[in-house]
């Protein structure tokens, strides 16, 4: 341990001296080192980290599949993506033996309050089993009952963590409290567990209802309007519960009008982000690369240079191992200083990435810099500068010191020279990949940019527009209310035209 701390703190030293050489290798390090510690963090974050519920690994999404929509332009975006109804769900549950347990989720809004005093909130509906399926107990009371879980069942509510903090100050006499929406008078319940997401990261909406008290769907097979999650039985895989999900969600329909496709859970959250993200940690992962060889080329123009200091060394009696071990330890410390200043600028970084970022990113919430990502800059580093010091100490070492002391150009100098310029190669048609690579995105980008959509996107405001659930379901009276909407904003001052549509799956919404 002695002779480790001299070995660094001469390394210090000797670093010190050759400052411009150390400033350069330390700033090519850590640009390396920080922008792929950040975008690792991000990857990490969104689609390594395991999610925060017990065994998430054998959580599963489970979706129709219309792979007749495949020919639609439109629809083939979402031909694998279809939800399930509720007597669908039913069914499921019922007969089903490749999961503990499956359950079923959806989202709507309502009107909170009464008099004049309303406020429009976003409420999860949720089957009774969610729970049980997400392996989480409630943080206060319980959750939804099967019984309540039906047509005419106890109006009961449970809130989010989140809601019951701002909302109710976290009072735990909050349960038997009523509040009251647009379809009643509802029963506070519970609370949900602490940072509960179906979003993967994504706040939850505060108020949570059962599933299956839903009017409008309970008894309709067609209305696919609720996500399905399931957890696998320990031993059961994927491909496993494939055939007996789909032979009871088909029913008698053919395999090439409906079926089924079984995900693992969390890469069913990240699908959309997924090939991106590969793509931009394989990008940064070309960056580093040339920052090591970068490195290197410095390292072999460094060893020629020090031919005769290190021959003068081994004349006077210095061990070769022992040179072997300094040289080494040099790299080292100049990796792993670059590497810390890689990870200080990786936690800035990562904050810059994630402000930039669309919101819409699953996961996004959770992307941090903790020990993993930390202790993979670290590595890095070190790696780096064993990998790329390892050969010229072991060259400068080894090198017959009287044939360096008698003059000229050792056999140490002579070899950098001969390999310095395949580096350079190297590191030119790594950084014309990454450069082709940049290109053929930002004009994909372009391209996607410049699309016509139809219609003129200039001074077009959109306004979403819910209405009470009761409202929603009379067609008459919505078509008269967005009707008579349009036609009195068309005649705000600076609106040339107005018109309404709704959204498909969301039917007390709208857009103005």
């Amino acid at each position: 341990m002695r002779d480790l701390l001299r070995d660094i703190q001469f390394a210090v030293r000797t670093l010190r001296r050759r400052r411009s050489f150390t400033a350069v290798a330390l700033i090519t390090l850590a640009l390396g080192v920080g922008a792929s510690t950040s975008i690792y963090s991000v990857v990490d974050g969104i689609l390594f980290r395991p999610l925060p519920l017990p065994e998430s690994a054998r959580l599963t999404a489970v979706w129709q599949t219309y792979p007749q929509w495949l020919k639609e332009p439109i629809l083939r975006r979402m031909w694998d993506r279809i939800p399930l109804s509720i007597p669908e769900y039913r069914d499921w549950r019922a007969t089903q033996h490749a999961f503990t347990d499956v359950a079923i989720t959806g989202g709507t809004a309502m009107m909170l309050g009464d008099g004049e005093s309303r406020e429009l909130v976003r409420v999860s509906m949720a089957s009774a089993s969610l729970l049980d399926v997400l392996g989480v107990k409630p943080a206060l009371g319980r959750f939804f009952a099967d019984n309540e879980d039906v047509l005419g069942g106890a109006p009961v509510t449970v809130l989010s963590y989140e809601n019951w903090q701002a909302r109710y100050g976290g009072d735990p006499h909050v349960l038997g409290q009523q509040i009251h929406f647009d379809q009643g008078t509802y029963t506070i319940i519970g609370v949900l567990p602490r940072r509960l997401s179906l979003q993967h990261g994504a706040p939850a909406d505060p108020f949570w209802i059962p599933v299956g008290q839903d009017s409008s769907s309970a008894n309709e097979r067609g209305q696919h309007s609720f996500s399905a999650i399931a957890r696998l039985k320990p031993g059961v895989t994927l491909a496993a519960a494939v055939p007996e999900t789909e032979a009871i969600l088909r029913g008698d329909k053919k395999a090439s009008e409906r079926g089924v496709r079984v995900e693992q859970w969390q890469r069913d959250l990240t699908r959309d982000v997924r090939k991106p993200l590969l793509l931009l940690l394989a990008a940064v992962t070309l960056l580093l690369l040339i920052a090591c060889v970068n490195v290197a080329t410095l390292l072999l123009g460094e060893a020629g240079q020090r031919e005769h200091e290190i021959a003068a060394r081994v004349a006077l009696g210095a061990d070769r191992w022992r040179l072997t071990r300094q040289l080494l330890t040099e790299s080292v410390v100049l990796s792993g200083a670059g590497g810390a200043i890689g990870a200080a600028l990786a936690f800035g970084g990562t904050k810059i990435l994630v402000a930039l970022a669309p919101e819409r990113i699953p996961g996004l919430a959770d992307v941090r810099i903790d020990v993993r990502v930390l202790a993979f800059a670290l590595t890095l580093a070190i790696v780096t500068g064993i990998l790329f010091g390892l050969g010229p100490a072991l060259a400068l070492a080894r090198r017959d010191p009287a044939s360096v002391l008698r003059g000229g150009r050792g056999q140490t100098g002579r070899r950098g020279v001969a390999v310095q310029p395949m580096l350079v190669a190297l590191e030119l048609s790594l950084s014309l990949m990454l450069l082709v690579g940049a290109g053929l995105l930002t004009r994909s980008l372009l391209k996607l940019t410049a699309i016509d959509p139809g219609f003129r996107t200039e001074n077009l405001l959109a306004v979403r527009v819910s209405l009470p659930q009761e409202k929603s379901r009379d067609t008459l009276y919505t078509r008269y209310f967005y009707g008579t909407a349009a036609q009195r904003i068309a005649l705000l001052p600076g609106v040339v035209t107005a018109t309404a549509s709704t959204f498909t799956g969301d039917t007390n919404r709208s857009s103005v």
